[in-house]
């Protein structure tokens, strides 16, 4: 049967060529990685005229891009899309750095053929078989997914989408978006890739969110403390880059072409919203913590800094001890991260209230700059007064940001934490 491939390695060589030609200072080809007689090629895009400290970072694979060709070929057309000078790409590529590693395979790609479809030169498949939630094994032997990983702990992605397809010029498949056909994970949030699908079906396409035909996914123990989500023992690139860079990252299903781009452009799109319980518009990633009223999320509002200090305040999730006064009544919230050994004097509140803590077995607080935002569930109301730690707090330090129809109280510490904070805010209020 004649294949899915648009380009062999030479013709895709040199439509990078093209591509940089095309879009000159906005596109840069860079050799992440070299396997047998091929490089692994990565292609950036972005506007370079616009402060890239200011710019969301998106990365696009196609890790089974040895012969699941339609993934690859659905980020050639993205491609196009984006250097085609229209208003809508150049909005995005002002807005974002692009990376696109069409072809991760080069070995398996140009050899074509099912008997290829998990090899690389050395090794095995490179979407799974090396990966480790701390990185890829024997990198020696894995230099596809190596170089993967690579550019995932240089940009740190606030979006990873991994794209997979079908191997025949006529063959078609179930699509779907979120999950790979194994349930081997989905993203964080799960209304992200529901969205994307929408794009799709207004196309005539029909891609599923696998929820539809796979209970929800049980959290294996070793994974629980991150609330990794999946029913297969194995890792691969999206699951590693949310685990260490709380990236939104998921894998798609291509059968056509079409759709997988208007899902991809889709994903794009929601990148200048603002999501429900976020501070600010862009992919939902920086509430890090938290999943009731009360976040806490990077302090500061560039692009380069909140990377760091996202990827900071998750690495250090785990140790973070933080709870609230229980029961929550409306009027009044209390929000406490704990230092070391101060769990038992924390005081109740005088209505008889107490703390609930999520205690953490090594309990530290968080030492980057961070904001604990209080989610205000009424459409109407107004702040009265905010404490931190028993004290009026400093107003520039407070501010209220409106929530999708709702409120939001956003409390800022530039400083970290190196004791035990309580923050109250208490409202007046109506449904």
């Amino acid at each position: 049967m004649e294949t899915r491939r648009r380009y062999n390695m030479h013709e895709f060589l040199l439509y990078t060529r093209r591509v940089k030609s095309k879009k000159p200072g906005f596109s840069e080809i860079e050799e992440i990685g070299h396997t047998g007689k091929h490089p692994i090629i990565c292609i950036t895009l972005t506007n370079n005229d616009y402060d890239d400290c200011s710019k969301q970072h998106v990365l696009l694979t196609s890790m089974h891009s040895g012969v699941e060709y339609s993934g690859a070929n659905t980020l050639f057309d993205l491609v196009e899309k984006l250097i085609d000078g229209s208003s809508e790409s150049e909005k995005y590529l002002k807005e974002y750095v692009i990376k696109i590693i069409p072809v991760v395979n080069p070995y398996s790609y140009e050899k074509g053929g099912l008997e290829n479809q998990y090899r690389t030169e050395f090794s095995n498949d490179p979407y799974t078989d090396p990966w480790t939630l701390e990185g890829v094994l024997n990198p020696d032997l894995n230099i596809e997914a190596s170089s993967v990983q690579d550019v995932i702990d240089r940009f740190m992605p606030e979006l990873l989408i991994d794209c997979h397809g079908v191997f025949f010029k006529n063959q078609h498949m179930r699509e779907n978006t979120g999950i790979s056909v194994h349930g081997m994970c989905r993203p964080h949030n799960e209304i992200f890739p529901r969205r994307m699908n929408e794009a799709a079906i207004e196309l005539g396409y029909h891609p599923e969110y696998r929820e539809a035909s796979q209970k929800s996914p049980t959290v294996l123990p070793e994974y629980s403390g991150r609330k990794y989500q999946t029913c297969f023992y194995k890792i691969n690139a999206c699951s590693y880059a949310y685990f260490n860079y709380h990236t939104l990252a998921m894998t798609m299903e291509i059968g056509y072409e079409r759709s997988g781009v208007a899902r991809l452009l889709k994903a794009l799109d929601m990148g200048f919203e603002k999501w429900p319980g976020e501070l600010y518009e862009g992919f939902p990633v920086n509430r890090v913590l938290g999943e009731g009223f009360e976040g806490l999320h990077p302090y500061s509002d560039k692009r380069d800094v909140m990377r760091l200090e996202r990827t900071a305040l998750w690495n250090a999730a785990d140790n973070i001890t933080y709870g609230i006064l229980h029961p929550q009544l409306p009027g009044k919230e209390t929000f406490f991260l704990v230092a070391p050994g101060d769990e038992d004097k924390l005081r109740s509140a005088s209505d008889g209230r107490r703390p609930l803590l999520n205690q953490a077995k090594d309990c530290r607080l968080p030492e980057t700059p961070f904001s604990i935002s209080f989610k205000i569930p009424f459409r109407n109301c107004k702040m009265k007064k905010i404490y931190i730690s028993g004290e009026p707090a400093d107003s520039e330090k407070c501010t209220v940001i409106k929530d999708n129809g709702f409120h939001m109280v956003r409390v800022d510490f530039p400083e970290g934490a190196n004791k035990t904070i309580s923050v109250s805010i208490e409202y007046d209020h109506s449904t």
